[in-house]
C-alpha cells in the first residue's frame, strides 16, 4: 500500500520520518504490539509456555526500522564489528554455513582418527531477556554517537503489548526487558548484543552462532585435553551470560561425542551450573540431525517420514479420473515436499548412497501422483515426463550453487578454505573415509570440466545507504515504438541529438551472445576494443562489461565530456533502480562506483540509449566488432550467470543419460529432455501419460500379481504399447462403438480426450496378445486439437448399423467393478445422443473408399492404409473375464498407489457418467482380454 502512494504522500511521509529522527521523538502508538499466541506442534495447549507469541506492530514503524536497520548493518559490516562465525540475519549468510562448519570439522576429525566433542547450547527466552542497557553500551563501544543511539533508546523503552485470542483482548502489559518481538531492528540489536559470546572461547575451541543457536567443539586425540578445554569454554560462556542477563537451559543443552573408534571410551564429563551435560547419540541442529557416526541415517529417516506425511495433500488432489492438473500438482510438490528434501542436502548429501536412496521413493511417488503414471512405470520415464531430475542430480547442482556463493563472498569464513597438503595426502590414502564438502565439489567440477571457471566476487566497496549514486541518463527515442517507426526516422532523430551534444565525445558499446560465443565491443572515435567472454556469461553481462570498459578507458583521458551509447535498456534500468534490488550484479556496482569516482574528478559522463539495428553508424560498428571479437579477457563469471550455466550443464548431462535409454518406451516418443505440455483435464492427461510411458493397467497389471507375462497363443506377442508404424492422416478420437460386421462408422467420446493443443505423436500397436493387430495413435499434424485414435484390424463381416450395447450408465464405480453385467434398461437414446454423433460417411471422397472402418465385437477399426502382418481371430469373451476376481481386486488395491486405487475403488461422481470399456482397458479393469486361464485365487497374495 505504501508503494502505491502518490509522490506528495511519500514526500509527506519522508518529512515525518525526518522529524522523528531529528527531534528525537518516538510515537507512543508505535511502542504497542498485539500478541497472537500460536501453539507449538505436539505441545500441551493447557500450558501457556507452549505457545509461540507472534507480535503485530505498526507498518509505518516497520518501514522506518528498515531504513535505520540498513544503515546500522552497513556500519557493522563495513567496520567488521560482527564475528565471522555469526551467520544470523547477515547478507550472503545462512544456516547452511554453520552446518557446513560442523560437518567439515567432524569429517576432518574422522580422517585423522581423532575425537570431536561438540556442545549445543540453548539460551532460555533469549529475546525476552536481552539486556537493553547492554545494547546501548555496545553501540557506544562501537563508536556510534548522535541520533542513532537515542532513537534505539526511545525504541526500546516503554514497550507495551496485549494478547488477542479470537476477538478478545487482554489488558496492556509492560515489557521491561528484552527486545520487542516482530520488529525489524530487534534481530540486529540481538545479534549485536550476543556477538561477544564467541570472544570468550579458548583458541583450541571453535564456536559458531546463528542468532541464539550456539555450539562449541574441540578436536583432539586425548580425551582429558578435550574435557579441560571444553570445561574452560563452558565456564567462560556461563560467566559472560550471567554478566549480560542471559540464562542457559541445563535441560536442553546437550553434547555429542563424534568418533568412529569401536573400542570402549567414555564421554567427557562437563558441568554446566554444577550439573553434568547430557551426551546423546544424535542431536537436531538447525533442522539437520547429526548422529555420532555422521551417517545421517536418522536424519534421512525423519525426513522421509515427514515428507511422506506431506504427500497426503497430493493424494487428496490427485486421482486418475479427476483432480488438479499436472502443473499445479508439481508446483504444490515443489513447495511442500521437495523444499524439505532440498534443505541441507549439501550437508547430508555426503551420506552413503544406500542411505540417500531411502529418499528416492518419496520423489518417485510424488511424480507418479502428479503425472498419473502407472505404478510400474520406470522412474527414468517419470523424470523426463515430469521434467523433474533425480534427487542425486539436484543435490549436486545445489552443492555447486552453494560453493560458488561462498566464492563470491569475500567475507565468508570458508572463502579461502584449503586443505593442508598433509590432509590431502591423508585423504587420498584413506579412500574409505568420506571427504569434506570442498573435495566433493572439486570432483563435481572436474566431472563437468569447470575447474578453470571462477566466479566474480562481490565488490568490497559499496555505497552507503545515505548516499545515492549520481547517474545522468538520456533517451531521445523514448516516445517512439520500434515496430511502428522506420529506420530513417531514428537516424534523423539521432543526427539532431548529436548536434545538440556535439561537444561530448561519442562512445558506442554493444554486447553479443550466440550459442557458444559471448563478447562485447567499445568503439571510440579513433580506436575499437573488442573482447570475448566465457560462454556462461549472459548478454546482460556482456553489455555491462562494455560500459565498464568504456569508463575505465575514459578515466585515462584528458577530455572531460563523454556520452556513452548503448542499445541495452536493461543495463540503464539496473543502474537507475539501484536501491530496488537487494542482490546486485557485481559489474553494476563497479560501474556505479567508477561513475561516482569520475564525477568527483569533474568528469561529465552521460549514458544514452539507442535502438539497435536501425542504421546508426556507431552502433552498427560496435555490433559488428562484438560479433567478430576473438581476444579473450580474464574476467570471471557472475554468480547469477553461473547458476544458469551449471543448470544447463546438469540438464545436458541428464540428456546424455537419457540418450542411452533406447529401450525405454518413452524415449521413442520424447527423445529430448524438455518441458511437456499437459492437458487441463485430469483423466485425459492421466490416460495420455500412461500411453506415452507405455505402462497401463491393461499391459502391466501382471507385474502387480507377480504373474507371467500373458502371451497370445496364435501370434506369440505380448501386450505392449508401441509407437505407430504408420501415421494416420487427419485427426480422430477414441472410437468406442460396437458395430455389426463390416459396418463403417466412428463415434466420438469427448469425455476421454477434450479438444486441446498437442504436439507429440504416439500410438500403441499390438496392444494385447489377442487376435488383433492394434494401433493407438496420436496424430502428428498441424491441427489445433489433440486427438487419440484406437485402430484395430480384424476380420471383415457384413455391414449393419451400430448399436450402443457397450455403453454403460455408471452411478457407482465400485458396483461396476464387481458386476460386469450391462444393464440395457439404463441406456437411453438421449444419453447417447448427448455425447455422440452419427457418422458422416457421405463426405468421403471416392479415392478414400479403401480407408473404411472395419469392426467386430465392440472395437472400431479404421484402416487408413495400414498394412498388417497378420490378422488373428477374435474369440468370444467369457463373462468371468469382464472384471477382476474379488481376490485380485484386493491385491490390486493393496499394491497400487492411492492415485491408481482411486480409479478402481471410488465412485465417479454424483451424476451419471457415460463410460466405455476401452478407456478401462488403459486405466482400470479391461473388459476385452485374451481368454487366458486365470490363476486360482489361492495364488494371490492377501493382506
Amino acid at each position: 500500500m505504501i508503494k502505491h502512494l502518490t509522490t506528495e504522500s511519500q514526500d509527506a511521509l519522508l518529512n515525518f520520518y525526518n522529524r522523528i529522527w531529528q527531534e528525537q521523538y518516538f510515537p507512543t502508538q508505535w511502542q504497542q504490539a498485539i500478541i497472537i499466541p500460536l501453539l507449538k506442534p505436539g505441545k500441551d495447549p493447557k500450558n501457556p509456555s507452549n505457545y509461540r507469541p507472534i507480535a503485530l506492530t505498526c507498518c509505518l514503524c516497520k518501514l522506518l526500522e528498515r531504513m535505520i536497520n540498513r544503515r546500522l548493518m552497513y556500519y557493522l559490516e563495513a567496520n567488521k564489528s560482527l564475528h565471522p562465525s555469526q551467520s544470523g540475519f547477515r547478507k550472503g549468510r545462512s544456516t547452511i554455513d554453520n552446518l557446513l562448519a560442523l560437518e567439515t570439522d567432524v569429517r576432518l576429525a574422522f580422517l585423522q582418527r581423532k575425537h570431536l566433542v561438540a556442545i549445543f547450547f540453548d539460551i532460555e527466552k533469549a529475546y525476552d531477556r536481552t539486556w537493553r542497557y547492554g545494547i546501548l553500551k555496545d553501540l557506544h563501544d562501537l563508536g556510534l554517537r548522535g541520533n542513532l543511539p537515542i532513537f534505539i533508546k526511545n525504541f526500546l523503552k516503554l514497550r507495551k503489548f496485549r494478547v488477542k485470542v479470537e476477538s478478545e483482548f487482554s489488558d496492556f502489559f509492560i515489557q521491561e526487558e528484552g527486545v520487542p518481538q516482530g520488529s525489524v531492528l530487534s534481530v540486529t540489536l540481538f545479534i549485536l548484543k550476543i556477538n561477544n559470546i564467541l570472544k570468550q572461547l579458548p583458541t583450541s575451541v571453535r564456536g559458531y552462532l546463528y542468532v541464539d543457536d550456539l555450539y562449541i567443539s574441540c578436536t583432539g586425540t586425548n580425551m582429558h585435553f578435550i574435557q579441560r578445554q571444553l570445561q574452560t569454554a563452558v565456564n567462560n560462556v556461563t560467566q559472560w551470560c550471567n554478566s549480560n542477563g542471559f540464562t542457559i537451559s541445563t535441560s536442553k543443552t546437550a553434547g555429542v561425542h563424534f568418533c568412529r573408534k569401536r573400542n570402549l571410551h567414555n564421554d567427557p564429563e562437563i558441568k554446566l551450573y554444577g550439573e553434568l551435560i547430557t551426551f546423546v547419540n544424535e542431536i537436531r541442529f538447525l533442522g539437520v540431525t547429526f548422529d555420532k557416526k555422521l551417517t545421517f541415517l536418522p536424519h534421512v529417516k525423519q525426513l522421509r517420514e515427514k515428507s511422506e506425511g506431506a504427500l497426503n495433500i497430493l493424494k487428496v488432489l490427485s486421482t486418475t479420473a479427476w483432480g488438479a492438473d499436472r502443473d499445479s500438482m508439481l508446483k504444490i510438490y515443489r513447495a511442500t515436499v521437495l523444499s524439505k528434501l532440498e534443505y541441507g542436502c549439501t550437508i547430508y548429501g555426503s551420506a552413503r548412497k544406500s542411505v540417500l536412496q531411502k529418499l528416492d521413493p518419496v520423489h518417485h511417488t510424488a511424480l507418479r501422483l502428479c503425472s498419473g503414471a502407472f505404478r510400474t512405470s520406470p522412474v527414468k520415464s517419470l523424470y523426463v515426463d515430469c521434467y523433474e531430475p533425480a534427487l542425486e542430480l539436484k543435490r549436486q547442482m545445489l552443492s555447486l550453487h552453494y560453493y560458488f556463493r561462498i566464492q563470491s563472498n569475500t567475507n565468508h569464513p570458508f572463502h579461502d578454505f584449503k586443505l593442508r597438503p598433509f590432509l590431502l595426502r591423508l585423504q587420498n590414502a584413506r579412500k574409505s573415509f568420506i571427504p569434506v564438502f570442498f573435495t566433493r565439489v572439486h570432483d563435481i567440477l572436474s566431472d563437468l570440466n569447470l575447474l578453470y571457471l571462477h566466479v566474480t566476487p562481490q565488490p568490497k566497496t559499496n555505497f552507503p545507504p545515505w548516499e545515492i549514486p549520481v547517474v545522468q541518463f538520456l533517451n531521445p527515442f523514448q516516445t517512439f515504438i520500434k515496430s511502428d517507426t522506420v529506420d530513417i526516422i531514428y537516424q534523423q532523430i539521432f543526427i539532431e541529438h548529436r548536434q545538440e551534444y556535439d561537444d561530448f565525445i561519442a562512445i558506442y558499446t554493444d554486447g553479443s551472445k550466440s550459442a557458444d560465443h559471448v563478447s562485447f565491443a567499445v568503439v571510440f572515435p579513433n580506436t575499437t576494443f573488442s573482447f570475448k567472454l566465457h560462454s556462461s556469461c549472459s548478454v546482460f553481462t556482456a553489455e555491462i562489461a562494455a560500459v565498464l570498459l568504456a569508463l575505465e578507458e575514459i578515466s585515462d583521458c584528458l577530455e572531460r565530456k563523454f556520452i556513452i551509447y548503448t542499445d541495452s535498456l536493461s543495463v540503464l534500468e539496473s543502474l537507475k533502480s539501484f536501491y530496488m534490488h537487494f542482490h546486485h550484479h557485481p559489474l553494476v556496482l563497479n560501474v556505479l562506483h567508477l561513475l561516482n569516482k569520475l564525477a568527483s574528478r569533474d568528469f561529465n559522463i552521460l549514458l544514452c540509449s539507442v535502438p539497435s539495428h536501425v542504421g546508426i553508424v556507431g552502433n552498427e560498428k560496435a555490433d559488428k566488432a562484438a560479433k567478430l571479437a576473438t581476444a579473450p579477457t580474464n574476467s570471471s563469471t557472475p554468480l547469477t550467470d553461473f547458476k544458469k550455466y551449471t543448470k544447463l550443464l546438469f540438464y545436458t548431462k541428464w540428456q546424455r543419460q537419457w540418450d542411452t535409454e533406447t529401450d525405454n518406451k518413452l524415449h521413442s516418443v520424447k527423445p529430448h529432455v524438455q518441458p511437456w505440455p499437459s492437458l487441463t483435464t485430469r483423466k485425459a492427461d492421466t490416460l495420455l501419460t500412461r500411453l506415452r510411458v507405455g505402462h497401463t493397467r491393461y499391459t502391466h497389471r501382471h507385474l502387480l500379481f507377480r504373474e507371467q507375462t500373458p502371451m497370445c497363443s496364435q501370434c506369440n506377442c505380448t501386450r505392449q504399447i508401441i509407437k505407430s508404424r504408420t501415421p494416420a492422416p487427419g485427426t480422430s478420437y477414441a472410437s468406442a462403438v460396437r458395430k455389426k460386421p463390416e459396418t463403417t462408422s466412428t463415434r466420438i467420446l469427448p469425455t476421454i480426450l477434450p479438444s486441446v493443443p498437442f504436439k507429440a505423436s504416439y500410438t500403441p500397436s499390438e496392444i494385447c496378445s489377442r487376435s488383433i493387430d492394434s494401433v493407438l495413435k496420436l496424430s502428428l499434424t498441424d491441427t489445433p486439437n489433440e486427438t487419440v485414435s484406437f485402430q484395430f484390424k480384424v476380420r471383415e463381416s457384413n455391414k449393419n448399423p451400430p448399436d450402443f450395447s457397450d455403453f454403460k450408465t455408471v452411478t457407482n464405480r465400485k458396483k461396476l467393478k464387481k458386476d460386469s453385467q450391462i444393464n440395457q434398461d439404463n441406456i437411453t437414446v438421449d444419453k447417447v445422443s448427448q455425447y455422440y454423433k452419427p457418422p458422416q460417411l457421405t463426405d468421403k471422397k471416392p479415392g478414400e473408399a479403401s480407408n473404411s472402418v472395419i469392426k467386430e465385437s465392440n472395437i472400431t477399426v479404421t484402416r487408413n492404409g495400414i498394412k498388417s502382418a497378420h490378422v488373428c481371430f477374435v474369440g468370444p469373451v467369457p463373462d468371468s473375464m469382464a472384471a477382476f476376481p474379488p481376490e485380485k481386486a484386493k491385491v490390486l488395491k493393496s499394491l497400487e498407489s492411492d492415485a491408481d486405487a482411486e480409479m478402481s475403488s471410488s465412485s465417479a461422481s454424483e451424476g451419471d457418467t457415460l463410460e466405455y470399456d476401452m478407456s478401462e482397458d488403459l486405466e482400470d479393469t479391461p473388459q476385452n482380454v485374451c481368454p487366458t486361464t486365470p490363476p486360482p485365487p489361492s495364488t494371490a497374495r492377501k493382506r
